[in-house]
């Protein structure tokens, strides 16, 4: 079942806080676009503190700063299949 963000611009962002842990592999990107090929992979299990969420796409996605201090997303939803 898909998630209805129809009336949701793109790069529409909220600035919440919290912690999420990966239920499946997950890759880290420099851009909230599904075409950029990522610099990391999350494993089942880790967890990233995030400062902000976002549509993106078909995705929705989570925002944070690096240790390095890059801004990082990585996609936690699908929209179109109704998964996270």
């Amino acid at each position: 079942m898909s998630i209805n963000v129809s009336n949701t611009p793109d790069m529409y962002k909220i600035y919440t806080s919290g912690r999420f842990t990966f239920n499946t592999k997950c890759r880290v990107r420099n851009t909230p676009d599904m075409s950029d090929p990522g610099i990391v992979t999350y494993q089942v299990g880790q967890s990233v503190n995030y400062d902000s969420k976002l549509k993106n796409g078909n995705h929705l996605w989570l925002s944070y700063m690096s240790n390095s201090g890059g801004r990082h997303y990585v996609p936690y939803a699908n929209t179109d299949k109704g998964t996270s």
